[in-house]
């Protein structure tokens, strides 16, 4: 029967990412089925196309028309997310090839995750069926594709905001909380993908994709495992030759590693092996979570430093002391300012307690809103530093608030304005705080002027870290001709 159904595979995954119409098999009922929280997302995220429910029983799925099979849908049907429990799913992806459907996302789980012979046998048997009937497969065991840019989301909470970062993720929760925190931030995004079990499309095509795509600028992963590690790593190399390729890699522990074979079924590798074929391909190798999504942030917002010189602002001498200790740890140089920087400090910033020799102690003349344009406007002339780090404790400026209202508002509006006019690379961390609701209204318009606002100095410079060791080594090797 398969030899009856051969067709030509799309070539290029971008038509997948933009479907003229969707259906959902298995959706049925209201928001407690899986399947009708899909097409209600694929709706209120606007997607223009049509968009189908598909169940056997033909029952209602909300007010979305509703189809036995997908071969009674009388128009065209571009791509099928698949929730129907894992036996049947070897059937409806014969009524995708049927219908000649495009792409499929298979929602369900019980597979290879499940370490069975009769999922893994389904697992390739789907795979089998897909790949001889000209339909691409994400997952099983996924969440597919969020794509702004195509009106295409699977969550109704996404704030379909578009960035030049693309995201896949092995994991559909890893991809969810990556794009609701980078969101919290300001950033959206251009494409994610959840891609599970990766029985057909692979992670490895995908971020070959994603570097031939213009409008993708950086490419972020998060892996388990893969089946071809080799493939995977050199399509990193390959990608990170022109854009950086940031990876968070789960499963590097012995229990780890077990867990992630009960997630989807992938071989985790050791973590030496791992460790190193990233740093031959040149992609950076988040150690956490907030590593990762920080990383990514930086390079999207924050512009390449000419060098490790740092010149260290805070509201405390004590702070300024840690800070400069915590640079000089992580590898940063933090100069003498210029004598024309310090004369021009000292001519505005007078205070008793002040310094401005690097590291610059504000104490109270911080709280003077006109004084920072006079400061960045100096700094910025300054070629003795190559950044600037600015750390804001939200107590002390909760406590100025307390007695003159409002201050607080203005001092976030006007940081943030002039924030947005230096030259130099900035970086501001705005300390966690047990009134972390108003750290949050200070932070907000840092964000709504396209600032990446760290909540602590170290996870700044671990993510400045990571940009200038990239795009050094990328320099260094394209001098080398590699």
């Amino acid at each position: 029967m398969l030899n009856n159904l051969m067709k030509t595979r799309p070539v290029d995954l971008e038509t997948i990412f933009h479907p003229r119409s969707i259906a959902v098999y298995g959706a049925s009922g209201g928001f407690l089925n899986a399947g009708t929280r899909f097409i209600m997302s694929f709706q209120e995220s606007g997607f223009p196309g049509p968009i189908y429910a598909v169940n056997p029983k033909g029952s209602p799925a909300e007010n979305f028309p509703t189809f036995k099979t997908l071969v009674d849908i009388p128009g065209p049907v571009d791509h099928v997310y698949i929730a129907v429990p894992a036996g049947a799913v070897i059937d409806v992806v014969k009524d995708c090839v049927a219908k000649g459907v495009h792409s499929a996302i298979v929602f369900s789980s019980g597979f290879r995750e499940i370490g069975t012979s009769e999922g893994l046998a389904m697992e390739k048997e789907i795979a089998e069926i897909a790949r001889a009937g000209g339909v691409r497969l994400f997952g099983p065991n996924c969440m597919g594709i969020y794509c702004p840019s195509a009106k295409l989301s699977y969550r109704v909470d996404f704030k379909m905001m578009k960035s030049p970062l693309s995201f896949i993720s092995q994991s559909g929760g890893v991809a969810i909380t990556g794009v609701n925190t980078a969101e919290d931030r300001g950033v959206g995004f251009e494409k994610v993908v959840s891609f599970g079990n990766e029985c057909d499309v692979t992670s490895a095509e995908m971020i070959t994709h994603l570097e031939k795509d213009p409008a993708t600028e950086i490419i972020m992963a998060y892996i388990e495992g893969s089946g071809n590690p080799r493939r995977l790593i050199s399509a990193m190399e390959q990608a990170g030759r022109k854009k950086p390729v940031i990876v968070l890699k789960s499963g590097m522990s012995e229990e780890g590693n077990r867990a992630v074979s009960s997630h989807t079924g992938a071989l985790a590798g050791s973590q030496s092996a791992w460790e190193a074929a990233l740093k031959q391909a040149n992609a950076i190798n988040a150690q956490s979570f907030d590593e990762f999504i920080d990383t990514a942030l930086t390079f999207h917002r924050v512009k390449r430093p000419a060098g490790k010189r740092l010149c260290i602002i805070s509201i405390s001498g004590g702070m300024c002391v840690l800070l400069t200790d915590l640079a000089i740890r992580m590898g940063f140089e933090v100069p003498t300012l210029s004598r024309s920087t310090m004369d021009g400090l000292k001519e505005f910033f007078p205070g008793v307690g002040t310094s401005v020799k690097n590291p610059i102690d504000l104490a109270a003349t911080f709280f003077n809103p006109g004084n920072l344009n006079k400061l960045f406007s100096i700094l910025d002339k300054d070629d003795q530093i190559d950044a600037i780090v600015f750390l804001i404790s939200i107590e002390f400026v909760i406590s100025i608030d307390k007695r003159i209202p409002g201050f607080m508002d203005n001092m976030a509006q006007v940081f943030a304005e002039e924030v947005s006019k230096v030259e130099k690379p900035i970086m501001t961390s705005v300390l966690y705080s047990t009134r972390d609701d108003i750290r949050r209204d200070f932070v907000k318009p840092l964000v709504d002027h396209k600032q990446v606002v760290y909540p602590t100095v170290d996870r700044a410079l671990s993510s400045l870290n990571h940009m200038m060791r990239y795009y050094n080594t990328r320099d260094q090797r394209h001098d080398k001709g590699h």
